[in-house]
């Protein structure tokens, strides 16, 4: 039996688009950029597992179940959908957000940690 090869992704695209070069930038960005020959904007890679872009990232989330979820890792930290259901104010809603994410976790590895629940979640149902 033949091993399995694994390529990056990268390695792939590289494949795909022959002469695809990475943009560098200044800022930290949560996507790293490429260029790819004769097309218009750029292909952007998102490498979430990495967690390399946790300590610039200024990104919240609002599941479509209504949760807010200040990282990709958490499981959601405030139900923004009992609260409107519940007949909350807008400055009681915006406080509770402001609370949550000013008690953000320092990363995803840190997020993660204390995940309860162990299926992930598709981008498409985050919101990512």
């Amino acid at each position: 039996c033949e091993a399995i090869q694994q390529t990056s992704l990268e390695e792939r695209l590289q494949a795909l688009f022959p002469g695809l070069t990475e943009i560098s930038s200044n800022n930290i960005e949560t996507a790293r950029q490429f260029k790819v020959p004769g097309a218009i904007g750029t292909l952007g890679i998102i490498e979430g597992h990495s967690r390399k872009f946790c300590s610039s990232c200024n990104k919240i989330r609002i599941t479509s179940q209504g949760l807010l979820k200040t990282c990709l890792y958490d499981n959601g930290v405030l139900d923004l959908r009992n609260l409107l259901r519940g007949g909350a104010s807008n400055e009681e809603i915006s406080s509770a957000i402001v609370y949550c994410v000013s008690k953000r976790h320092e990363d995803g590895h840190a997020a993660d940690a204390v995940n309860v629940c162990d299926d992930e979640e598709s981008m498409a149902r985050i919101g990512g």
